[in-house]
């Protein structure tokens, strides 16, 4: 069994020819992802501001991240700042209720395990809806989009039960952009999530 990282579920989206090692490790770079999950979850539940201080704080406190880190990490750090300013700013007037934040579950793919994160599901009138923000640069195309919502709807209707999803939202913070799927859409594409996770894994 191996276990899938949501980015590198994505990156096999993206990339036909993109595969991981079945039952490899992580490769275990740092990143701001602990920051920026800290940021978002700050953001939802004590508001933008507590939140930006957090995200800056944390930033300028670290010897990766801060003033004594490489140029290469302090430029990351600031990109991602902004690209907190952008998510704050496109969200500021969402007053939908918060029902949950930080939702982590494996998702079963026999034999394998997709690693998912939920950043913050919201109360629409509709019903429930999932939202994930994506950090990193490439495109989120329509295409892309309902493929990565796929899992998201499976992983919020094992938190939710079944039909009690409207739709999945994702962000993406680099563009300012966000691409909403319909619950039936997310489901239609499960078979092609199965796929991808195969072709990612697969030696050929």
């Amino acid at each position: 069994m191996t276990r899938i990282s949501f980015g590198d579920y994505r990156s096999g989206v993206r990339e036909p020819g993109f595969r991981i090692t079945p039952g490899g490790g992580n490769r275990g770079w740092p990143t701001p992802t602990p920051t920026m999950w800290g940021t978002i979850t700050r953001h939802h539940l004590e508001g933008p501001e507590v939140a930006r201080d957090y995200m800056v704080n944390s930033f300028r406190n670290s010897n990766y991240w801060g003033a004594n880190g490489t140029p290469q990490s302090r430029g990351w750090a600031q990109s991602t700042l902004r690209s907190y300013d952008a998510y704050a700013l496109m969200t500021g007037d969402d007053t939908r209720a918060v029902v949950a934040t930080g939702v982590r579950r494996e998702l079963p793919i026999p034999p394998n395990t997709l690693n998912m994160r939920i950043d913050v599901i919201l109360l629409d009138p509709r019903g429930y809806v999932p939202r994930v923000i994506l950090w990193d640069r490439p495109e989120l195309t329509e295409e892309r989009a309902l493929l990565y919502a796929a899992p998201i709807l499976l992983v919020a209707e094992e938190e939710l039960g079944q039909g009690r999803i409207a739709q999945v939202e994702l962000v993406h913070t680099r563009s300012a952009s966000r691409v909403i799927v319909g619950a039936s859409d997310a489901r239609a594409a499960s078979q092609g999530m199965a796929g991808t996770v195969g072709r990612i894994l697969s030696q050929a």
